[in-house]
């Protein structure tokens, strides 16, 4: 499926896109209940700076499921936002031509739409690492990874927008 443009010059990023957003927060929930029996009793919960885990909390579901919880928050908000971007922002654009503000409001969406996944895909990778034992420099590796992915996101959508200028 494509991205669609309205006759009314909206753009949007299909809702089935967002099923492989929704399918890894799932594959991660059944993970853990499949796996349950064989995550530690005390888990690492807090790191300092260098990746050494300076907080550990008992297993409970508040513990082991709470970063599905903030997937779920932080897709829903993604989607939220995508959304307004999509439909309702005509401020968005406003005294650019009507192909320019939809190529406005489709990078704004597409850049939503890839951050969401990152952020899906780092906090699935985050809780694995923390509940079956995988090396925490691969936690850095990632995290570094995730916020260099961010940050060329963000100047490749400045840039992209800047050049209508």
């Amino acid at each position: 499926m494509t991205v669609g443009i309205s006759r009314r010059g909206r753009v949007n990023i299909p809702a089935s896109w967002y099923l492989i957003q929704f399918s890894i927060i799932a594959a991660s929930v059944i993970a853990v209940v499949l796996m349950w029996d064989r995550i530690p009793e005390r888990l690492a919960v807090h790191y300092d700076i260098r990746f050494h885990p300076d907080r550990y909390d008992d297993k409970s579901g508040g513990t082991v499921f709470i970063l599905n919880v903030i997937q779920l928050f932080l897709l829903v908000l993604l989607i939220g936002a995508e959304r307004v971007v999509a439909f309702g922002a005509a401020a968005l654009g406003k005294g650019m031509p009507q192909k320019q503000q939809e190529q406005y409001r489709y990078a704004n969406g597409l850049f939503l739409y890839v951050l969401s996944l990152l952020l899906v895909v780092f906090f699935s990778y985050v809780q694995a690492t923390m509940l079956y034992g995988w090396p925490v420099l691969g936690v850095m590796a990632a995290t570094i990874a995730l916020i260099v992915l961010i940050i060329a996101g963000i100047v490749a959508l400045i840039v992209y927008v800047r050049g209508w200028g």
